[in-house]
């Protein structure tokens, strides 16, 4: 009898799974996240491995192996996955090609028997000027397109997420007026980057953006130096 109560306590659970998350436990585990990744990045914040490949996603492999050690080591209810394939309602219908899929560069789910709260990143390696090879106008006007935050904001992007700048030369300050002016040009004035003086995380280094009729949550933008 006391099995059968239980099974019919879990199916009844099963049907409101995962339960929608509330937005004091959203903005919980943004905090609790945001806090992780600039633990992880203190970690690997050392160039050299990287400035002479100036590789994006080695940048990000190099994060997420970080913030698994730490995940581990600390036995955080989370889980972290590297390369995670958004796949629309026309892939999943045949309409479009499984290859056309978006990849979130990192993407974390914070889990409990009856709620879950995913969140992805878009990560981008970002210049003030120029540095082997790469050109600020090219890399801001990709973090600023669909490739960039306009996956959120046109909802490429189903999950709620955040950015991430790689910041391999230049000041983050004059990197972040130079997204702006492209801000103001493809986007509005309203939707421009300013700084998070919250205190509320950690790592200080936080931009925050509001994107009114497009997204109904704050998009924060992490800047991670490595030069």
């Amino acid at each position: 009898m006391g099995f059968l109560k239980g099974y019919k306590d879990i199916a009844l659970a099963a049907k409101h799974f995962p339960a929608i998350p509330s937005e004091e436990l959203i903005e919980s585990f943004q905090i609790q996240l945001f806090d992780l990744i600039g633990e992880a990045y203190k970690t690997i914040r050392t160039p050299e491995p990287f400035l002479d490949k100036l590789d994006e996603t080695q940048i990000s492999l190099s994060l997420f192996d970080a913030i698994k050690i730490i995940v581990s080591r600390e036995g955080l209810p989370c889980f972290v996955v590297s390369e995670l394939h958004e796949y629309t309602d026309e892939i999943r219908e045949g309409k479009k090609s499984t290859i056309t899929a978006k990849r979130y560069d990192l993407y974390f789910e914070s889990w409990s028997t009856l709620t879950r709260v995913e969140f992805g990143v878009e990560a981008k390696l970002l210049v003030e000027n120029y540095f082997m090879g790469k050109i600020a106008t090219t890399l801001i006007r990709e973090y600023v397109s669909d490739a960039g935050m306009r996956k959120y904001i046109d909802g490429i992007y189903k999950k709620r997420g955040c950015m991430i700048g790689y910041v391999v030369e230049g000041s983050i300050a004059n990197i972040v007026e130079k997204i702006n002016a492209r801000i103001r040009t493809s986007l509005t004035n309203e939707q421009c980057l300013i700084r998070d003086n919250s205190k509320k995380f950690q790592h200080r280094d936080i931009y925050k953006s509001e994107h009114p009729n497009k997204l109904d949550y704050i998009l924060y933008h992490l800047m991670l130096q490595f030069n």
